[in-house]
Protein backbone atom coordinates (compact mmCIF):
# COMPACT_ATOMS: atom_id res chain seq x y z
CA UNK A 1 0.00 0.00 0.00
CA UNK A 2 1.06 3.68 -0.94
CA UNK A 3 2.29 5.90 1.99
CA UNK A 4 0.93 8.72 0.30
CA UNK A 5 -2.85 7.46 0.65
CA UNK A 6 -3.61 8.63 3.76
CA UNK A 7 -2.34 12.41 3.13
CA UNK A 8 -4.65 12.69 0.27
CA UNK A 9 -7.65 10.96 2.16
CA UNK A 10 -6.70 13.78 5.21
CA UNK A 11 -6.64 16.39 2.65
CA UNK A 12 -9.88 15.58 1.25
CA UNK A 13 -11.17 15.57 4.73
CA UNK A 14 -10.29 19.41 4.94
CA UNK A 15 -11.49 20.72 1.50
CA UNK A 16 -15.05 18.60 2.79
CA UNK A 17 -14.82 20.65 6.03
CA UNK A 18 -14.36 24.05 4.28
CA UNK A 19 -16.65 22.96 1.59
CA UNK A 20 -19.35 22.11 4.25
CA UNK A 21 -18.93 25.71 6.15
CA UNK A 22 -19.72 27.30 3.01
CA UNK A 23 -22.83 25.59 2.33
CA UNK A 24 -24.06 26.53 6.16
CA UNK A 25 -23.11 29.55 5.44
CA UNK A 26 -25.06 29.78 1.63
CA UNK A 27 -28.46 28.35 3.45
CA UNK A 28 -28.06 30.88 6.45
CA UNK A 29 -28.01 33.54 3.98
CA UNK A 30 -30.63 31.88 1.80
CA UNK A 31 -33.27 31.60 4.91
CA UNK A 32 -31.96 35.02 5.80
CA UNK A 33 -32.78 36.82 2.63
CA UNK A 34 -36.40 35.06 1.52
CA UNK A 35 -37.21 35.86 5.17
CA UNK A 36 -36.55 39.56 3.85
CA UNK A 37 -38.92 39.05 0.89
CA UNK A 38 -36.07 38.41 -1.67
CA UNK A 39 -35.45 35.46 -4.04
CA UNK A 40 -32.15 34.71 -4.19
CA UNK A 41 -30.38 32.98 -6.99
CA UNK A 42 -27.12 30.90 -6.42
CA UNK A 43 -25.31 30.28 -9.92
CA UNK A 44 -24.56 26.52 -11.32
CA UNK A 45 -20.71 27.26 -10.95
CA UNK A 46 -19.04 27.05 -7.97
CA UNK A 47 -15.65 29.63 -9.02
CA UNK A 48 -18.34 32.03 -9.59
CA UNK A 49 -17.06 35.26 -8.52
CA UNK A 50 -20.81 36.14 -6.98
CA UNK A 51 -22.30 33.18 -4.34
CA UNK A 52 -25.54 34.75 -4.83
CA UNK A 53 -27.74 37.47 -6.54
CA UNK A 54 -30.59 38.77 -5.31
CA UNK A 55 -33.49 41.12 -7.54
CA UNK A 56 -34.27 44.67 -5.63
CA UNK A 57 -36.14 45.62 -8.75
CA UNK A 58 -37.50 44.72 -11.98
CA UNK A 59 -34.17 44.14 -13.91
CA UNK A 60 -31.78 45.33 -11.28
CA UNK A 61 -29.98 42.83 -9.51
CA UNK A 62 -27.23 42.67 -6.42
CA UNK A 63 -24.19 40.23 -5.98
CA UNK A 64 -23.39 38.90 -3.06
CA UNK A 65 -20.57 37.16 -1.87
CA UNK A 66 -21.28 35.10 1.21
CA UNK A 67 -18.02 34.71 3.86
CA UNK A 68 -18.02 32.24 7.00
CA UNK A 69 -17.00 34.17 10.43
CA UNK A 70 -17.88 31.35 13.13
CA UNK A 71 -16.42 30.41 16.19
CA UNK A 72 -14.45 32.91 17.43
CA UNK A 73 -13.39 34.29 13.86
CA UNK A 74 -14.06 38.23 12.74
CA UNK A 75 -11.58 38.72 9.72
CA UNK A 76 -13.42 38.96 6.59
CA UNK A 77 -11.20 38.81 3.22
CA UNK A 78 -12.23 41.40 0.40
CA UNK A 79 -10.01 39.57 -2.09
CA UNK A 80 -10.29 35.86 -3.21
CA UNK A 81 -7.24 35.06 -2.38
CA UNK A 82 -7.39 37.35 1.53
CA UNK A 83 -3.76 37.20 2.13
CA UNK A 84 -2.45 37.83 -1.28
CA UNK A 85 -0.98 34.85 -1.80
CA UNK A 86 -1.90 32.30 -4.64
CA UNK A 87 -2.68 28.90 -5.45
CA UNK A 88 -1.82 26.70 -8.36
CA UNK A 89 -4.75 25.91 -10.99
CA UNK A 90 -4.06 22.20 -11.70
CA UNK A 91 -0.50 20.49 -10.74
CA UNK A 92 2.21 19.92 -12.58
CA UNK A 93 4.81 21.27 -14.32
CA UNK A 94 2.92 23.74 -16.32
CA UNK A 95 0.93 25.14 -13.98
CA UNK A 96 -0.61 28.91 -13.47
CA UNK A 97 -1.47 30.60 -10.41
CA UNK A 98 -4.66 32.09 -9.58
CA UNK A 99 -4.60 35.93 -10.03
CA UNK A 100 -6.00 37.24 -6.49
CA UNK A 101 -9.12 39.33 -7.43
CA UNK A 102 -10.73 42.03 -5.34
CA UNK A 103 -14.22 41.48 -4.75
CA UNK A 104 -14.89 45.24 -4.56
CA UNK A 105 -13.21 45.59 -7.89
CA UNK A 106 -15.05 42.41 -9.54
CA UNK A 107 -18.51 44.28 -8.90
CA UNK A 108 -19.87 42.57 -6.26
CA UNK A 109 -22.26 44.98 -4.16
CA UNK A 110 -22.85 43.12 -0.96
CA UNK A 111 -20.60 41.36 1.57
CA UNK A 112 -22.62 38.60 3.62
CA UNK A 113 -20.70 37.28 6.89
CA UNK A 114 -22.33 34.68 8.51
CA UNK A 115 -21.76 34.62 12.01
CA UNK A 116 -22.53 31.92 14.52
CA UNK A 117 -25.55 33.63 15.45
CA UNK A 118 -26.79 36.05 12.75
CA UNK A 119 -26.20 36.62 8.62
CA UNK A 120 -24.49 40.77 9.29
CA UNK A 121 -24.48 42.57 5.64
CA UNK A 122 -21.66 45.12 4.21
CA UNK A 123 -21.78 47.11 1.36
CA UNK A 124 -18.67 46.59 -0.32
CA UNK A 125 -18.45 50.21 -1.81
CA UNK A 126 -18.49 51.10 2.32
CA UNK A 127 -14.50 49.56 1.54
CA UNK A 128 -11.40 51.05 -0.33
CA UNK A 129 -11.24 49.08 -3.89
CA UNK A 130 -7.41 47.86 -2.45
CA UNK A 131 -8.49 46.89 1.29
CA UNK A 132 -8.03 43.46 1.67
CA UNK A 133 -10.14 42.44 4.72
CA UNK A 134 -11.67 44.01 7.34
CA UNK A 135 -12.77 42.82 10.81
CA UNK A 136 -16.66 42.53 11.70
CA UNK A 137 -15.97 43.83 15.12
CA UNK A 138 -14.60 47.41 13.91
CA UNK A 139 -17.37 47.76 10.93
CA UNK A 140 -21.20 48.34 11.82
CA UNK A 141 -23.39 45.54 9.70
CA UNK A 142 -26.47 46.58 7.92
CA UNK A 143 -29.46 44.82 7.04
CA UNK A 144 -30.13 43.96 3.40
CA UNK A 145 -32.63 46.85 3.14
CA UNK A 146 -29.81 49.15 4.82
CA UNK A 147 -27.32 47.67 1.79
CA UNK A 148 -30.54 48.86 -0.80
CA UNK A 149 -30.86 51.81 0.92
CA UNK A 150 -27.27 52.80 1.15
CA UNK A 151 -26.33 52.13 -2.43
CA UNK A 152 -29.56 54.12 -3.82
CA UNK A 153 -28.54 57.12 -1.22
CA UNK A 154 -24.95 56.70 -2.53
CA UNK A 155 -25.73 57.13 -6.12
CA UNK A 156 -28.58 59.80 -5.29
CA UNK A 157 -31.30 57.88 -6.89
CA UNK A 158 -35.21 57.89 -6.24
CA UNK A 159 -35.43 54.77 -8.44
CA UNK A 160 -34.27 51.26 -7.05
CA UNK A 161 -31.01 51.23 -9.95
CA UNK A 162 -27.44 50.93 -8.65
CA UNK A 163 -24.76 51.47 -10.29
CA UNK A 164 -22.80 49.00 -11.35
CA UNK A 165 -25.95 46.27 -12.16
CA UNK A 166 -26.73 46.27 -15.75
CA UNK A 167 -30.58 45.77 -16.59
CA UNK A 168 -29.26 43.32 -19.08
CA UNK A 169 -27.50 40.82 -16.22
CA UNK A 170 -28.44 37.16 -16.96
CA UNK A 171 -28.62 34.47 -14.50
CA UNK A 172 -27.61 31.26 -14.67
CA UNK A 173 -30.03 29.40 -12.24
CA UNK A 174 -30.16 25.57 -11.23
Amino acid sequence: MNDDFGIDFLSNFVRAKSALSHTKSEIAVKYDLLKHSYDPHFPCDRDSIHDCVIEVSQNVWLKIQIKSCYNKSTSVNLWTRGNGSTAPVSPGDNTKPRTNTSYYKAGIHVMAVVTDTSVLYYPIQMFDSERKSFSIKKETPFTIQEVIDYYETRNNRTSSAIDGVSDTTVLASC
